[in-house]
């Protein structure tokens, strides 16, 4: 019986196995101390070749530099190479690292000590992978959302170098609470101006990133402030997403409520934004307020755009009014305009001070942890709407003469949230209380179902924006702003996902 004929490619590795100095690709035989090719049909060519007296003296004088790399070798090696540089890229813009921070020797030396890869030039990265790590968070995105139901939410501001910013997010609407919470960053852009038309040709742009084949009708919600511009350019884009529904954020709702009651009560806003000064940048005072009080802490400092922080101070002004009056008295006579108004008012109306403080802070208290409850990812609408219901209760239950004028602009903020009565019916029919006969014409039963979840607040687009600016800090100010928006895309996506 013949013996079974053997293929090249084994008679040739076992040449290589065999005499260490060759190495194969199953075409050829290779001398690594030659740099050449050999013929290798027999042993003993292989042998001949060793006994050469050029193979010897290369092998004596150790001549070779370098070894011949296969194609297949060498393709693997760049592939390798690749994803690391797209691992290193991704890591560094997910971390907020800036690219200038591979030439730092103490960085480079301990990523090449542990990983024994060449370090890339910073210019390399940006050049190369930036835009090719956005591309691919992108397609991340459309495989997430394809087939599913959405939202949007889109709002603007003004960057630290005067530029108008809009920003996009967009999530999944769906009855199951895992999908839910999966929500992307979508577009950044720089605005002409601020006003609808800009706004919603903003909208649209961030709708045509998913491709010519979306599906228009499958974004069921846009979240936005209550801005004038924003009603009035998501009036503009219904008319090219017939079902989308328009909510203003209601947290931010809320948080209006609060600047209403703030301009009820001059006097009381302006002793403590004179008590935020007082503590701001005086050590001296500082010191002194620790030493008289240990256990309390520095006077609150609200920020005006910050959701209910005003409400919290008159809290603190309400439970301590007395611990302050006697930490000022102590303070001997400055050159401080804050520190003469605070005193003054605290004495001359010290009798109005605490009757408003303890007013607002017994009958409003509430609205910051309404608010701080809407700011939660992943509640129910039924739950969203509950919180906004108990809200509006306890502002109607409200006594005093400046009651009716909260209830007034309690209402004027319902009014101008044109799809809440809806999005109240469907939460209605979540928790069994009414049924889908006046939605039915124009939503279908899936499509109902998949607003269990519809976020009624702007937070996360709020949240970006927070992002933008840490990200954008005054020593990171010369982007392209295409650049820009490659980077922060990828930053706040890999931020959004320690999130959900």
């Amino acid at each position: 019986m013949p013996k079974p004929k053997v293929s090249r490619k084994i008679h040739l590795e076992a040449f290589a196995k065999e005499f260490p100095v060759f190495k194969t690709d199953g075409d050829v035989l290779f001398c690594k101390e030659c740099n050449v090719t050999i013929v290798a049909e027999k042993k003993s060519q292989v042998k001949q070749h060793m006994e050469s007296s050029k193979h010897k003296e290369n092998t004596k004088t150790n001549c070779r530099k370098t070894n011949q790399s296969f194609l297949s070798e060498t393709i693997n090696k760049n592939n390798t190479n690749q994803e690391f540089c797209m691992d290193l890229c991704k890591t560094f813009v997910a971390a907020d690292i800036p690219f200038h921070k591979l030439t730092n020797p103490h960085v480079s030396n301990f990523i090449s000590k542990y990983t024994n890869f060449t370090i890339p030039d910073e210019s390399n990265i940006r050049k190369n992978y930036v835009k090719r790590l956005y591309d691919e968070t992108l397609l991340a995105i459309l495989s997430e959302i394809r087939n599913q139901y959405l939202w949007i939410s889109i709002d603007e501001t003004t960057d630290d170098t005067g530029r108008y910013v809009a920003n996009a997010v967009v999530g999944i609407l769906s009855s199951e609470e895992h999908e839910c919470r999966k929500r992307f960053f979508l577009n950044t852009a720089v605005l002409d101006q601020t006003n609808s038309s800009t706004i919603a040709r903003f909208f649209d742009d961030s709708v045509k990133i998913f491709g010519p084949d979306f599906n228009r009708d499958s974004i069921l919600l846009f979240v936005s402030d209550a801005a004038p511009y924003m009603i009035k350019a998501a009036t503009a884009i219904k008319i090219f997403y017939p079902k989308i529904l328009h909510v203003t954020c209601l947290a931010h709702g809320l948080h209006r409520i609060c600047e209403k009651i703030r301009s009820l009560f001059p006097e009381v806003d302006h002793m403590i934004a004179s008590m935020k000064k007082v503590f701001r940048k005086s050590p001296s005072r500082i010191l002194m307020f620790r030493e008289t009080e240990p256990n309390l802490t520095l006077p609150p400092r609200p920020i005006l755009t910050r959701w209910g922080t005003w409400i919290e101070a008159v809290r603190y002004y309400a439970n301590n009014f007395e611990t302050i009056e006697n930490i000022l008295n102590k303070i001997t006579a400055e050159d401080s305009a804050a520190f003469e108004i605070a005193r003054n008012l605290i004495c001359n109306s010290k009798t109005k001070l605490k009757k408003d403080l303890v007013y607002i802070s017994s009958n409003y208290q509430f609205l910051c942890g309404s608010i701080s409850k809407l700011e939660s990812v992943g509640l129910s609408l039924s739950s969203q709407i509950a919180i906004v219901d108990e809200a509006i209760k306890n502002i109607n239950n409200v006594i005093g003469p400046t009651g009716d004028l909260i209830k007034e602009k309690m209402t004027d903020v319902i009014r101008k949230n044109s799809s809440f009565d809806i999005l109240k019916t469907f939460a209605n029919i979540f928790i069994g209380n009414q049924t889908t006969s006046t939605v039915k014409h124009q939503y279908t039963n899936t499509e109902v179902m998949a607003f269990k979840f519809a976020p009624i607040t702007s937070v996360d687009i709020e949240r970006t924006f927070s992002m933008y600016k840490h990200f954008l800090r005054s020593n990171r100010q010369s982007f392209t702003f295409d650049n820009l928006r490659h980077n922060f895309v990828i930053y706040c996506n890999e931020a959004l996902k320690l999130t959900k």
